[in-house]
């Protein structure tokens, strides 16, 4: 054929042999490879770390980042293409050709973000923002766009070729110059007319409406005005396909310009990274506080644990108003005694914000208080964050019995770390390692009994003031017995079960219950996490928040909170009920009652805790039953006699008309004076302002549990009075006694407990069995007629906090919060009722 494979009459086109390096499929098949062995290869070392009890070590941290090393090198060595094309020396000395560093560029780049990507997913995944993920943002963005510009680069060229058929812009504003210079040689020395037209002619007008005009120019310049238009016509050409060029160009290099200043971002995000993965600027600037890990820290991934424990009494330990006001009262109260309090209180409340700052009161300096607008200061969120995880799950062993009221550290972080961190044992499977933290299973985490440990850290208070021991039974208490609730697990409850606990139950049983959930919120590489025993963090209790609108909870996660008290309250105590007619010494006849009261599921005593603030009474009332059934009217409490002197009684004994509302507790010391024949034990303490009624309208019948906290020990005949702060001195707290009949209000021992006896008079008990001893009640019968029936209704009622308490606390609170707004969220449990009938 004539002219050979080029065509007719055209020769053949010598086309050059690509090389293997110059070639896609090898880059392609080396890239998806490589991201294949990183991910795989990953997968298969977190198994073999966890496999063999790598959770403990640092495996998985070394492992992600030589992951992150790796993907951030194969990076770097993509910007060697950029100096390539710039470097007269590199491309002289290169053995490669510039399309080999071209696919180099493409291909190891999606090689490093392929590593990169093993390199996230060798940690959970989560949703919070970080630096690691602004960087995987960006690195994905700079992915996309070199991706797009090779899409277009593929695109424009065939493009160009069926139009301007290069881009070369500078040759085709050469040629119209060129041209352009050819006119106006023509157009030199004709007419005015000739240039007139020549004028017109290259501002855009055709010729076929200006040759009428150019017939009538001289012959030589008619010739000229021919070759004219043959340049105007090439100049227009030329014209747009520059046009058609720029637009084509700008397609190619607009993807430059996002493309670079992309890669410079990419790299300056990694440098962050970096450094605040290896603590550069915790170490530079987050002082002491930076090496706890807060709660977001651990939120990141036990997103659902962290919520409940956000809703929980232990997060508001330093935040709560109520422990704000009473902090700040007893330090004003002690500073001048020869044993100041100092951090005995904040030392549980906020272990980590007392050792750091060293203050005796609360809020912690440098603490976000979400009831303080105005505290605008530097701020350090674990400072504000109570019992903390770390406070419970940072540490090396165990607080001893009661060591809370004094200094103890949880381990501090790394820089590199969150630390190592106690959690209960696992398998089927086992914990999963993780970059973040060090994992520790068993130990005071390895079960219930175990774990319980925590609790007696802070739930005993006592103090041994006079060096022999402390007896937190002894009558004549000579050192400062607070809070024993551990003890009572321990020493009473778990006792009935001698060596057999299986029956037993541990602190976490009833204010931390297990259910099943997943421990984390995802596992590495977008597995499901397993599903584990894990405990509720919300640790249902007595306690709740009383500030208004309850900061950092929903409505609906309130009302949950006070349901979980409501349930566990009512799962505590049984209240029976029996009812007689009987008479008096002088022959009268009375409704007897009888109410006894069950500590029903405690592992403690009812109430516990600081019990000077723990108000558990019993509402006890009488009714008469109609023909129908329904009840009917009330019948009343027989008036208290003492002497010749009568105190009246109210109709039923323990009612309030409103949960704000105080207990009408009788002014013993008042009594005392008035009633000459009136001895009681509590004659030697005066109530608080607000905390009892006069005679004629207090409550004789009145049995109440709630403790007395008194300014300090007996001292002769002198007075004690009911205060609302703790002091640092022996014998403090005193049992309240029931007016009708000296009844000692002693708590009720867990059950099976066979109760503690006084030791200078053997029937009476310091502590009460696990049921309490029969209540009486007398009831009037009037004028009832023989044959009707009464009903007795016993309820036992709980209220965490007495009224006259939140008063009496009210120029210590923090801005903002009033004592009416806390009593405004104050609640009545029903714990257990009972009912009895008897017939006139």
């Amino acid at each position: 054929m004539p002219g050979g494979p080029g065509g007719a009459g055209r020769p053949p086109t010598p086309r050059r042999l690509r090389r293997l390096s110059e070639r896609p499929l090898p880059w392609a098949i080396a890239a998806v490879g490589g991201f294949l062995a990183a991910v795989l290869g990953a997968y298969l070392l977190i198994k073999v770390i966890q496999d063999r009890g790598g959770a403990s070590g640092r495996g998985a941290f070394w492992l992600i980042t030589f992951l992150g090393v790796l993907g951030l090198a194969l990076a770097m060595s993509t910007f060697l293409y950029t100096f390539r094309k710039r470097s007269r020396r590199l491309q002289e000395s290169s053995r490669f050709t510039m399309m080999t560093w071209f696919k180099a560029h493409i291909w190891v780049g999606l090689l490093a973000f392929g590593v990169i990507v093993a390199h996230v997913l060798t940690r959970p995944i989560t949703t919070n923002l970080s630096t690691g993920k602004l960087a995987l943002i960006v690195f994905a963005v700079l992915v996309a766009s070199g991706v797009a510009w090779r899409i277009v680069y593929r695109t424009v060229p065939p493009n160009v070729a069926r139009g301007p058929r290069n881009l070369a812009v500078v040759d085709t504003e050469q040629r119209i110059e060129e041209i352009q210079s050819q006119i106006e040689k023509l157009a030199a020395g004709k007419s005015a007319m000739f240039q007139s037209l020549v004028q017109a002619r290259l501002h855009g007008q055709p010729p076929a409406t200006l040759d009428p005009q150019a017939a009538t120019l001289p012959d030589h310049e008619r010739t000229a005005w021919v070759e004219l238009n043959t340049l105007a016509y090439n100049r227009e050409g030329y014209g747009k396909r520059e046009e058609r060029q720029r637009h084509y160009a700008k397609w190619l290099q607009r993807w430059k310009l996002l493309h670079i200043p992309l890669a410079a971002i990419f790299l300056g995000l990694v440098v962050v990274h970096i450094a605040d993965v290896f603590g550069a600027g915790r170490a530079a600037f987050g002082g002491r506080a930076a090496q706890f890990p807060n709660s977001k820290a651990c939120a990141n991934c036990h997103a659902d644990i962290t919520r409940q424990w956000r809703s929980s009494v232990m997060s508001h330990g330093v935040t709560s108003p109520f422990m704000v006001a009473q902090t700040a009262l007893a330090v004003r109260e002690n500073a001048n005694a020869n044993l100041a309090l100092g951090q005995l209180c904040v030392n549980c409340h906020g272990p980590i914000g007392a050792a750091i700052t060293g203050s005796a009161t609360l809020p912690f300096p440098g603490t976000v208080n979400s009831t303080d607008p105005g505290d605008t200061g530097s701020h350090d969120l674990v400072l504000a964050e109570g019992v903390s995880c770390v406070v419970c799950h940072a540490l090396d062993a165990a607080p001893g019995v009661g060591e809370g009221s004094a200094p103890f550290h949880p381990n501090e972080s790394g820089l590199t770390s969150l630390g190592s961190f106690a959690g209960p044992n696992q398998s089927n499977p086992d914990p999963v390692p993780v970059p973040d933290h060090r994992i520790r299973e068993g130990g005071y985490m390895g079960d219930q009994f175990a774990s319980s440990q925590l609790c007696g850290a802070c739930h005993v208070v006592q103090v041994d003031l006079d060096g022999g021991g402390v007896d937190r039974f002894a009558k004549d208490q000579g050192d400062l017995v607070l809070q024993t609730t551990f003890l009572e697990w321990g020493d009473e409850y778990l006792s009935t079960f001698g060596g057999d606990l299986s029956g037993a139950r541990g602190c976490v049983s009833c204010h931390a219950p297990g259910g099943t959930a997943a421990l984390v919120s995802s596992a590495p590489f977008g597995q499901s996490a397993p599903t584990r025993t894990v405990r509720d963090h919300t640790f249902p209790g007595v306690d709740y928040d009383l500030t208004p609108g309850h900061p950092g909870l929903s409505d609906d996660q309130f009302a949950a909170q006070l349901a979980e008290t409501e349930t566990l309250l009512k799962s505590a105590a049984q209240v029976n009920v029996s009812a007689s007619v009987q008479p008096d010494a002088n022959g009268n006849n009375f409704l007897t009652a009888e109410v006894s009261v069950s500590n029903l599921g405690a592992g403690h005593t009812l109430p516990t805790g600081f019990a000077f603030v723990r108000q558990m009474w019993l509402e006890v009332a009488a009714n008469q039953v109609n023909a129908d059934g329904s009840v009917g009217d009330p019948v009343c409490l027989a008036n208290v006699r003492f002497g010749r002197k009568v105190l009246s009684s109210q109709c039923a004994s323990g009612h309030v008309d409103s949960p704000q509302q105080d207990l009408p507790y009788c002014d013993v010391v008042q009594l005392a004076r008035d009633f000459k024949a009136f001895r009681s034990d509590d004659a030697t303490i005066q109530l608080a302002p607000g905390a009892s009624q006069p005679a004629g309208s207090c409550d004789p019948w009145l049995a109440s549990w709630q403790k007395i906290l008194t300014d300090g020990p007996p001292d002769g005949n002198k007075l004690r009075h009911e205060v609302a702060y703790q002091s640092l001195l022996p014998d403090i707290v005193a049992n309240r006694h029931r007016v009708f009949d000296q009844i000692a209000m002693a708590p009720i021992g867990p059950p099976g407990y066979p109760g503690r006896p006084d030791p200078d008079d053997p029937k009476k008990l310091i502590e009460q069995p696990g049921t309490f001893p029969d209540i009486p009640y007398l009831f009037q019968l009037g004028d009832l007629q023989q044959g009707q029936q009464v009903v007795v209704t016993a309820t036992l009622h709980f209220r965490h906090l007495p009224p006259y308490f939140i008063r009496s606390l009210s120029e210590f609170y923090p801005p903002g919060v009033t004592a009416d707004g806390l009593l405004a969220g104050l609640r009545v449990v029903d714990m257990a009722s009972g009912q009895a009938t008897a017939r006139i």
